[in-house]
């Protein structure tokens, strides 16, 4: 048998970023005050430069044309972006770019392809699951990138930044509703000065929807997820030489059901699953919280940025293995991740024959995952039991890097980066199998604790 993805989507479009292989990640913003409208300003290598003065292949696309086109999870970027690949396994998202990426299935990496929100690195794609909401633009980032953008980028990265206060008021409010299934979305932004120094934005987005499977077995549309987004931010600004960015944002999603339907070989999906919920209701329930200060401070003709962050999951999930009923052998997932992070750098002002830039990083992460296997087969042939782990991980990541530029002509620059990057890991492993007899009574067997 064969376990195939059956969701449907409507059609949607995004472009991507398009970076030659090694090439740093460029993260573009809109047209700086003063600019031609036709000039796009982007910060490729974390200053502001024109996009025809950097030698990076790029394409941008803003946070209005990702609202016009549908764009809200991470998985609808595949049908528009060449070489990029996401795929729903019962453990995590897969997501691989030009074949090159982490299995989801394995808890305890980190993704090859990195994501980074408001400069913030997630390796786990359960820190910034929420669907995009509210977002300044997205862009998709092909290859390694450079020393700037080290940290766990060998196969490429996925960016998101969101949108930031505005000294000016504005807000918006819309509702999608689906007829078809009966889905629907309600969201709401606003963003309005407090002083001439301070301005806040206020983001929320709530989200029901029913996916394309029929479940037979329990006469319910299969999956059922409700999504709930809430973000503040502010932005201070008191001088030309200082500016704070802030943001808090909360999100729980809870999903009923799997979007997986049993193919028999030789068949073609119906969109119809008969799973039951024996042994363990089948759900994914999952909250995140992640926060951000960003600071810039003009140090002279130079700018000091210095960003801290924390992220944090927890989730609860429970996947029917043989997708059919009776269940019959159900594994049952369940995790929870902190991650603080700093980073410091220091950047020369651009335009001038020689501009650098120098930082460092560091991180620290502790991931707790409880593992299970539910096994409930007519007796005989086997015993019973469930198989229970019990995995402890944490990560400490140190990094210094910098980057040099000459430029001894006006169309003419080379660039040297450099970056070393430490990472520890520690974990443990404990475990116990339990098993049934047809009497009733159960007897345990403890593994062998690793370290």
């Amino acid at each position: 048998m064969r376990l195939r993805n059956t969701y449907r989507q409507a059609g949607a479009s995004v472009l991507a970023m398009m970076l030659a292989g090694g090439a740093m990640p460029a993260f573009a913003q809109a047209a700086a005050d003063g600019a031609n409208d036709d000039e796009i300003i982007v910060t490729a290598q974390k200053r502001e430069e024109r996009l025809q003065d950097v030698p990076i292949s790029i394409t941008v696309q803003s946070g209005e044309e990702l609202d016009q086109q549908g764009i809200g999870q991470f998985i609808t970027l595949q049908a528009r972006v060449p070489n990029l690949s996401i795929t729903d396994t019962p453990a995590n998202a897969s997501i691989f770019i030009r074949g090159i990426g982490t299995s989801g299935n394995n808890l305890s990496f980190e993704q090859s392809v990195a994501m980074f929100v408001d400069q913030v690195y997630g390796g786990r794609n359960r820190q910034f699951m929420q669907p995009f909401f509210d977002v300044e633009r997205i862009e998709v980032l092909r290859g390694p990138q450079g020393a700037l953008f080290g940290r766990n980028t060998s196969a490429g990265a996925i960016s998101v930044i969101s949108r930031r206060p505005k000294q000016t008021f504005e807000g918006s409010v819309s509702a999608d509703y689906e007829a078809v299934r009966g889905s629907y979305t309600l969201q709401a932004t606003a963003s309005a000065p407090v002083s001439n120094e301070l301005a806040l934005r206020f983001a929320v987005r709530y989200g029901d929807t029913n996916g394309w499977l029929d479940n037979i077995v329990l006469n319910r549309k299969e999956t059922q997820r409700k999504d709930v987004l809430a973000r503040v931010s502010g932005l201070w600004e008191p001088s030309d030489n200082f500016s704070l960015f802030a943001k808090i944002e909360y999100g729980d999603s809870n999903i009923t059901g799997a979007p997986f339907e049993f193919v028999p070989a030789g068949t073609r999906p119906d969109y119809r699953i008969e799973t039951d919920d024996g042994l363990a209701p089948l759900r994914d329930v999952s909250d995140s919280l992640n926060s951000t200060v960003e600071m810039n401070i003009g140090l002279g003709e130079h700018t000091l940025t210095s960003i801290s962050a924390y992220s944090h999951y927890k989730y609860d999930q429970a996947f029917n293995i043989q997708a059919r009923a009776p269940a019959r052998l159900v594994t049952v997932n369940a995790e929870t991740f902190n991650q603080y992070s700093q980073e410091v750098r220091i950047a020369s002002p651009s335009g001038e024959t020689f501009d650098y830039i120098v930082g460092g990083y560091f991180e620290h992460s502790k991931s707790d995952i409880f593992r299970t296997s539910l096994l409930d087969l007519p007796f005989p042939p086997v015993l019973n039991g469930d198989n229970r782990r019990t995995f402890v991980q944490e990560t400490d990541v140190t990094a210094v890097f910098g980057q040099l530029n000459w430029s001894p002509a006006e169309q003419f620059k080379v660039g040297v980066g450099l970056r070393w990057t430490q990472i520890k890991k520690k974990g443990s492993v404990q475990g116990v199998n339990r098993t049934f007899a047809p009497n009733g009574t159960f007897s345990d067997v403890i593994r062998t604790p690793l370290d």
